[in-house]
């Protein structure tokens, strides 16, 4: 299952006029929210996340130092799960800040003057010189009301098509990585994929010491003591590797898992304020900026509600052979991580081969399809 590089790619519907400039930005993102804290303190736990992995992929690609093996499990299973992209960090930076601007319109005072001023005006005579005066300044003031009135309703259409494009976009891509690690998770409950493993890797354990030992016994440089040694520890090496096997698969699991949970919440919280969304039957800006209030919230916990943790343990060995545990741990990651990366389906889908014969079609200069009439005719066919 190969990395989908379709994933969180450029947002087409996105509404270049309401981008916000750097400054304004951050300026928003400093400034106090409602409930306390600042806006830009509910990215902060992705944003570090982000930040170490990007860390990480730096020093394994420029140092010749060790990589610690829990931080090389941890972050591939990320990195492969494209849950970290700056994508995501830019498009909630960009829903908050747009979704700010529903909060502060305000159509009720308007709308109330408008309806009281209208009211009014059905009582005055304009025959009246009293009430003509009186009129005019009305009609003035319901203008001005109804000019600012459409003004915020042409904000109000506009920032809302946009926030549901960031939603659906998010929605899409979350989607895509929820189904991703459900994936990875059917591969690794595979019992012979570990079953396999473990004999491929213990048997390598076993060919290498008995290769070592062969050496030493044809130049006579061991004893039978030393090789009593030699085969406990090895005995007792085996042992370790299998249960490493065993604890780094959970691992592995453990962290899909925790991926798929959290993507799979988020996805289920945002398909229900789409559906409710789309689903009404008129426009109401109450209604809809409180179910963009509700989906800022979700989005918050996209960024801030998960935990992902170091579930693999530190390599150890009770023999002085930690080296060979290490090397034989490291290459049982990259076999079983190549297992969850590759394309499962090596052999192509009939649906979509082209060079199957298309229906009445002129132009085909493929193979004939037999008739069912000669596949019937065809000798050793289970009879009927």
């Amino acid at each position: 299952m190969t990395r989908d590089d379709s994933l969180f790619s450029i947002r087409y519907a996105s509404n270049e006029e309401l981008y916000p400039s750097k400054e304004e930005l951050r300026a928003f993102l400093a400034g106090p929210k409602q409930g306390g804290g600042s806006h830009g303190k509910d990215l902060e736990p992705y944003q570090k996340l982000l930040a170490d992995y990007l860390a990480f992929e730096k020093r394994k690609n420029q140092s010749a130092e060790a990589i610690d093996y829990r931080e090389r499990m941890y972050y591939a299973v990320l990195g492969h799960s494209c849950f970290l992209n700056q994508a995501v960090e830019v498009s909630v930076e960009q829903y908050k800040y747009n979704v700010s601007s529903l909060e502060r319109l305000e159509f009720r005072k308007p709308k109330a003057f408008v309806r009281a001023a209208e009211e009014e005006l059905r009582g005055l005579d304009p025959k009246k010189k009293e009430d003509a005066v009186k009129l005019t300044r009305l009609l003035d003031m319901t203008d001005e009301r109804k000019a600012v009135i459409e003004k915020m309703t042409r904000v109000w259409m506009t920032v809302s098509e946009e926030l549901l494009s960031i939603i659906v976009y998010l929605k899409d891509n979350l989607v895509k990585i929820n189904r991703l690690c459900g994936m990875s998770l059917d591969i690794l409950k595979d019992e012979a994929l570990a079953r396999n493993e473990e004999e491929r890797l213990l048997g390598d354990i076993k060919l290498q010491f008995k290769e070592q030992l062969k050496d030493s016994l044809h130049r006579g440089s061991i004893t039978r003591q030393q090789l009593d040694a030699v085969q406990h520890d090895v005995s007792l090496l085996l042992k370790e590797m299998s249960a490493l096997v065993k604890r780094d698969i959970d691992a592995l699991k453990k962290l899909y898992q925790a991926l798929f949970d959290h993507t799979g919440r988020v996805v289920s919280e945002l398909d229900a304020l789409v559906t409710q969304y789309t689903n009404r039957t008129t426009r109401d800006f109450e209604f809809e900026r409180e179910v963009f209030f509700k989906a800022e919230n979700v989005l918050v916990l996209l960024v801030s509600g998960f935990r992902f943790d170091m579930y693999a343990s530190v390599t150890r060995s009770a023999t002085p052979y930690l080296s060979i545990m290490s090397e034989k741990r490291t290459e049982m990651f990259d076999h079983l991580f190549e297992q969850i990366r590759k394309d499962r389906r090596s052999v192509s889908d009939r649906r979509f081969a082209s060079d199957r014969r298309k229906f009445r079609d002129p132009e085909y200069h493929g193979p004939e399809r037999r008739s069912g009439k000669d596949r019937r005719k065809t000798t050793g066919r289970r009879k009927q």
